[in-house]
């Protein structure tokens, strides 16, 4: 049995903290492909993104940032709050 988009998601956006530099980037990156190419899991992906606009480190809370403007298709900044109002709306 295949894991359902949703599992594979949750694993993914666990790597998005990941102490290797390379293994973060490539889950941010991923998590942004995953909703840039599927109506369906496109807010949970932003949704997963948002999560990690404030984490501690300032080069993973630019990629999700960058990742968030490539989904949205607009640029909220460094304004977590609009961020998450926008991925909020998303079904």
């Amino acid at each position: 049995m295949t894991p359902s988009p949703w599992c594979k998601l949750n694993a993914i956006e666990g790597l998005i903290q990941d102490s290797v530099p390379l293994v973060s980037a490539a889950a941010i990156r991923g998590i942004a492909a995953l909703g840039q190419n599927s109506v369906k899991l496109k807010g949970a992906c932003a949704r997963a993104l948002t999560n990690n606009l404030q984490v501690e480190d300032s080069i993973v809370r630019k990629r999700v940032r960058v990742s968030l403007v490539e989904l949205a298709g607009r640029d909220y900044g460094d304004n977590a709050d609009m961020w998450l109002r926008w991925s909020s709306r998303l079904p």
